[in-house]
């Protein structure tokens, strides 16, 4: 039965394809169809929360499609390594922006849910210019060894490393987003990006039900998604260049002529967004 089909979780261990993962919640958030019913109800549990909720989802997703095309482009970035993609069912995924400004650009996605993996690959395999492995996203060393990795991605240049999703609920657990720059960014050579986001609680008083739906997202089968206030983010990316427009709204980050800045009271000022610049000693 489907229910009781094995696949593996975003955090790694074992889990049945009805518990909600991280990946599928968020094409649920983002309206998609690659999900099942788990992931539907946490959704719903958390719309019950804030109705509003995909607006997080959708502020996060919109940001990274604009921070791609802006290095794909004027950044002249042509190697991206997304960690924790999500399922790649959109037009807007990086690999799709990236290749419409650069046809020549490689992207490497890095999932450790196997459901994500096996579905990505039969999606992109004919596709040469992108691959999608197996592999613990935090381990920015094994990776770099990973023997379906040889001459794909040339770590002597500048590398977008793309953490938008997988990020925001590393909030809250053992190997936070701190972990995470730690072990990219001794690989990564000068010149290279970061593409982060993050739950932000707003500088006023933040609402109650940030604090609920943190509490969700951690006692559920996601393990974290806690709601981070600004400086305590601005620290964890202490010692990397910052271009403007900076740590900043997702919605403002160099938005398009469809966006606007978020009202007081729009859950989106909850997601954050930056592009940080690697520039080693």
């Amino acid at each position: 039965m489907a229910g009781e089909a094995k696949s593996k979780a975003a955090g790694g261990s074992p889990t049945t394809i009805g518990e909600p993962t991280i990946a599928r919640v968020w094409d649920a958030l983002l309206g998609g169809k690659d999900n099942f019913a788990g992931d539907r109800d946490l959704v719903k549990r958390a719309r019950a929360i804030h109705p509003e909720v995909a607006g997080l989802a959708w502020a996060i997703h919109d940001f990274r499609k604009r921070a791609v095309a802006q290095l794909a482009g004027p950044g002249r970035i042509d190697q991206f390594i997304e960690c924790g993609p999500g399922l790649p069912t959109s037009d807007q995924n990086t690999h799709a922006v990236a290749q419409r400004i650069n046809p020549e650009a490689r992207v490497l996605y890095v999932d450790r849910d196997r459901h994500v993996v096996t579905h990505a690959r039969a999606l992109l395999a004919t596709n040469e210019l992108v691959r999608v492995i197996d592999a613990d996203p935090l381990d920015a060393a094994g990776i770099r060894k990973h023997p379906e990795l040889e001459d794909f991605i040339d770590w002597n240049r500048p590398i977008a490393m793309v953490n938008t999703v997988l990020l925001l609920f590393a909030a809250g657990q053992d190997r936070g987003p701190s972990e995470f720059l730690t072990q990219y960014l001794p690989e990564l050579v000068n010149g290279s990006h970061l593409v982060l986001a993050f739950f932000a609680t707003p500088q006023d008083e933040p609402p109650a039900s940030l604090s609920e739906l943190s509490d969700l997202f951690t006692s559920s089968r996601l393990g974290g998604g806690q709601f981070l206030p600004v400086p305590e983010i601005a620290a964890v990316l202490e010692g990397l260049v910052i271009p403007e427009p900076g740590l900043t709204f997702c919605d403002l980050w160099w938005p398009d002529d469809s966006i606007d800045e978020p009202s007081r009271d729009s859950i989106r000022r909850c997601a954050v967004g930056v592009v940080a610049q690697q520039q080693s000693a």
